[in-house]
């Protein structure tokens, strides 16, 4: 893996720089990448039962299927821009479940849906802040009963980032970015819901095509 980064990084460096501020038109965006979410206490409720509280180290596995990717199209007029983008983020909880909870994944996933602004400064360095809803998916199984599936908009996100672009052609380009996401969900569960903040640090690579070079 650590060979595979810097192979990635060897390359994006190799690539020259766009002046950003020639950034015109529609973007579309496909990325691959991983997070990284902080230990926070998730609440289970259920109809006539005591609250579960989780608080077992969460993992993301991005590169375990279902895989983590980013989907985002944007309009860029001069050095700003107003975008939509999706991000497949993943929860697991493994270890230390109360009982009678014997699984808890949102992995179809914890998704997350932006509407930002982002701004272009100096050469090829992005400023971009969203907000939006978390739309999860749940595979959670209490006392033998499992809850499956379910797409559901579960509450509100919100994200700050930084990206460094670098052209591959005057079209098509490459991009490392780095971002902050904070997020609230709500989501149901037969005979009760599911209280899951997340504070998530995600590293992704973007491929990226412009239409209006």
């Amino acid at each position: 893996m650590a060979l595979v980064y810097r192979y990635t990084l060897t390359a994006l460096l190799s690539c020259t720089t766009i002046n950003i501020s020639a950034k015109e038109g529609w973007e579309l965006s496909a990325a691959l990448g991983m997070s990284y979410s902080l230990d926070q206490t998730i609440t289970v409720k259920q109809n006539n039962q005591p609250d579960l509280l989780v608080d077992g180290q969460r993992e993301s596995k991005p590169f375990s299927a279902p895989f983590y990717y980013a989907l985002r199209v944007g309009f860029w007029w001069e050095d700003q821009a107003i975008e939509l983008e999706g991000i497949h983020h993943k929860i697991y909880v493994e270890d230390n479940l109360p009982p009678p909870l014997e699984k808890f994944e949102i992995t179809d996933g914890y998704n997350l849906l932006y509407l930002n602004y982002a701004y272009a400064w100096q050469e090829s360095l992005i400023f971009r802040a969203g907000i939006g809803s978390v739309i999860a998916h749940p595979d959670i199984i209490i006392a033998g009963e499992r809850t499956l599936g379910g797409y559901q908009f579960s509450g509100l996100t919100g994200q700050v980032a930084i990206e460094k672009e670098f052209a591959l052609t005057s079209h098509w380009l490459l991009s490392l970015e780095g971002k902050l996401s904070y997020s609230q969900a709500d989501i149901d569960i037969n005979n009760g819901s599911i209280d899951a903040p997340d504070t998530a640090f995600h590293l992704i690579g973007h491929i990226k095509y412009n239409f209006g070079y």
